[in-house]
């Protein structure tokens, strides 16, 4: 793994002793404080536990006691090397978490199910590719590439849907499909009735 700067090790120390938390930053609104946690990569080791059957290593994302979510169990959580994997926490950020060099990058937002609980079924890495896509909380859908760092906006959703989760994505990257809901009439009542939206590229 890469060796972390003074500012890196000192900020991941803050958090991690609980001197600063994710919500002081969010509360803060200070651009120094933001720039440094929110849009520029930072370092997060994880936390390692020793299997009691057989001695070896497991590691958990420690966020700096922040919940975090991956991608649900059917969509993609790594890259095509095996080195990056996405995850969300409850503000609705969507990162991606280098597992060699500990470096955490913001990418966005994604959209949420409740006020604390992101749609984590809204993001998945194409398979065989460093294609991360995910949904906005305006539901657009997004395609950021690890290897270039490069943030694609691939298609607006109408007006008319409401929130969107199980994302895939084919793999030629062709055709995209989510579970979403649409104000439909019924019994004289406008209800947001499941459905499934495809987009083909």
């Amino acid at each position: 793994k890469n060796v972390p700067g003074s500012d890196e090790l000192i900020s991941s120390k803050m958090l991690s002793d609980g001197i600063l938390t994710f919500n002081d930053i969010m509360k803060s609104n200070d651009p120094v404080i933001m720039d440094m946690f929110l849009n520029s990569p930072f370092y997060c080791p994880p936390k390692e536990h020793i299997d009691p059957w057989n001695g070896k290593k497991w590691y958990s994302l420690n966020f700096f006691g922040a919940p975090t979510f991956r991608p649900y169990m059917t969509q993609q959580t790594f890259s095509d090397d095996n080195e990056t994997m996405a995850f969300c926490d409850s503000n609705g950020f969507i990162y991606t978490y280098n597992i060699r060099t500990y470096m955490v990058e913001k990418i966005g937002n994604i959209v949420m199910e409740s006020a604390t609980r992101p749609k984590y079924v809204a993001m998945t890495f194409r398979n065989g590719t460093s294609e991360l896509y995910y949904v906005t909380p305006d539901i657009e859908l997004m395609m950021y590439d690890v290897k270039t760092k490069k943030t694609t906006l691939i298609a607006k959703c109408p007006q008319h849907i409401v929130g969107a989760g199980d994302l895939s994505v084919t793999k030629d990257g062709t055709r995209i499909a989510f579970d979403t809901k649409t104000p439909t009439l019924v019994d004289g009542k406008i209800k947001n009735m499941g459905t499934s939206a495809l987009y083909d590229r």
